[in-house]
C-alpha cells in the first residue's frame, strides 16, 4: 500500500502465457513480489494503454497573495509561470541536496497544485509548512485524502480519452504540462498532460466519490482499443526506463541537484532561494559524481539499492535501485558514480549479494531518449 492506499503490483487477469514466456526469468531474492506480469503490463503500456491507480501521490493547494513569493523561495525554478501550466520543481536544501521534486499546476493567480509522490509527501509536506513565514500571505492544505488519480498512458491513450471525454486532446489543444477541467462521463475532472513513463497520456484528478465512475468511464471507452489496468511494479520499470528517479532513492539530500541530473530545474535568475547559493557553487565546480544509468545483458543483474559499483577494478560508486528494462531488453539499474566514470560506454561490474555482473554506462532515459513519444 501507499500511505493507505492499496495498489497493486500486477494484475493477474493479464498473465497470458504465450506473453509471459518472453519475460526474462528470475529467481531467488529478485522473484520476491515479482511476477512476469509486470513485463507483460510494461511493453503493453508501450504498445497500447494501460490504466494506472495514483490515489496514493500526495496533493497539497498552496493559495494566497504572497504564494509565488513563497513558492520562487522554496523552488530552484521559477514558479511564476502561465496559469494553466504545470511546472517541475525541486525543494533543495541550503546545502544544494534535493529534499524533494514536484509537479507544481498553476490554478489560478494566487493558486497552485503540488502533487509529489506518496512514499515522499510527509517529508515533502514537512518542509512546505516550514518554510511558511510568519505573516505570509500563504496558506497550505494538504489534499492527499480528499482527491483520488488515475493514470492513462500508452500510444492509444489520446483516442480513449477523447471517447470518454469527447473533447479536443491534441497536442495543440491540450499541449504537453498543461491542464485543463474534462467532463468524462458526468464527472468533471482535473486533466494534467504529464508523463513520467515517456509515453503519451494524463493524470486525472478527482474526489473518491468519483473515482468508480471515473474508472467506469475510461475503462468502457478503452475496452475496444486494449485498454488495461496495471501496475505498480510496470509503472516503476517504466520509469526507470525513463531516467525517472525517486526522492530518497535517486535524489538525496547529501547529492546535489546537479549531481542527481536535474540541473535542467534549476534558475538563477531568481536572486534568492534555498541552495542557490550551493548551486552556483556546485554548477561551477562541476559535479563531483553523477547519477548514471547502468546496463546489464544478464537478467539477474537486479539491483536493490546499495550494491557497490566497480570501474576499472576499484570502487567507483553505488547502485540506487534497478529493475528490468523489458522495452530496451537489458537490466537497468541508476547508479551514483564518480565522474571520471560516467561516460557512457564505460565498462563497469555491480556486485550483487557476492555476484558480479558486467555491465556498461549508458545514457539516460535508456529508453526515447529524444522524448519523442510522449508528445505525439
Amino acid at each position: 500500500d501507499i500511505r493507505g492506499w492499496e495498489v497493486p503490483r500486477w494484475c493477474d487477469v493479464n498473465g497470458r502465457n504465450d506473453a509471459a514466456a518472453a519475460i526474462p526469468a528470475r529467481d531467488g531474492w529478485p522473484a520476491m513480489h515479482w511476477s512476469p506480469v509486470q513485463g507483460i503490463e510494461h511493453l503493453h503500456t508501450r504498445q497500447t494503454a494501460s490504466l494506472f491507480d495514483l490515489s496514493g501521490t500526495a496533493k497539497f493547494e498552496a493559495t494566497g497573495g504572497g504564494v509565488v513569493a513563497y513558492l520562487n523561495r522554496l523552488c530552484t525554478g521559477q514558479m511564476d509561470f502561465p496559469v494553466g501550466h504545470i511546472a517541475h520543481a525541486v525543494f533543495a536544501t541550503p546545502q544544494g541536496g534535493i529534499v524533494g521534486d514536484a509537479a507544481v499546476t498553476r490554478l489560478a493567480w494566487d493558486r497552485y497544485w503540488i502533487t509529489v509522490d506518496g512514499a515522499t509527501g510527509p517529508t515533502v509536506g514537512n518542509w512546505l509548512r516550514r518554510h511558511i513565514h510568519d505573516g505570509e500571505r500563504v496558506m497550505l492544505v494538504e489534499h492527499s485524502s480528499q482527491w483520488c488519480g488515475l493514470g492513462l498512458w500508452g500510444p492509444a491513450a489520446p483516442g480513449i480519452l477523447s471517447e470518454a471525454a469527447s473533447a479536443d486532446l491534441s497536442l495543440d489543444a491540450f499541449p504537453y504540462r498543461t491542464w485543463q477541467t474534462l467532463e468524462i462521463g458526468a464527472v468533471p475532472v482535473r486533466a494534467l498532460r504529464l508523463s513520467g513513463i515517456g509515453e503519451v497520456g494524463w493524470e486525472l484528478y478527482v474526489p473518491p466519490e468519483f473515482g468508480p465512475a471515473l474508472w467506469d468511464t475510461v475503462w468502457r471507452a478503452g475496452r475496444d482499443a486494449g485498454l488495461i489496468a496495471a501496475g505498480s511494479g510496470a509503472l516503476r520499470s517504466l520509469r526507470l526506463e525513463k531516467g525517472r528517479g525517486r526522492t530518497g532513492a535517486e535524489y538525496l539530500r547529501d547529492r546535489t541537484v546537479y549531481e542527481a541530473g536535474l540541473g535542467r530545474a534549476v534558475s538563477f535568475e531568481k536572486s534568492s532561494y534555498i541552495g542557490r547559493d550551493a548551486l552556483l557553487r556546485a554548477r561551477d565546480a562541476g559535479p563531483r559524481s553523477r547519477l548514471c544509468c547502468l546496463a546489464f545483458d544478464d537478467p539477474a543483474a537486479i539491483a536493490f539499492g546499495g550494491e557497490p559499483v566497480f570501474a576499472d577494478g576499484a570502487l567507483a560508486g553505488f547502485a540506487t535501485g534497478g529493475d528490468s528494462g523489458y522495452s530496451v531488453g537489458k537490466a537497468l539499474a541508476f547508479a551514483y558514480l564518480a565522474a571520471p566514470h560516467t561516460q557512457q560506454g564505460t565498462p563497469v561490474d555491480i556486485e550483487i549479494f557476492a555476484d558480479r555482473f558486467a555491465g556498461t554506462v549508458v545514457g539516460s532515459p535508456a529508453f526515447d531518449p529524444a522524448g519523442d513519444r510522449f508528445r505525439r
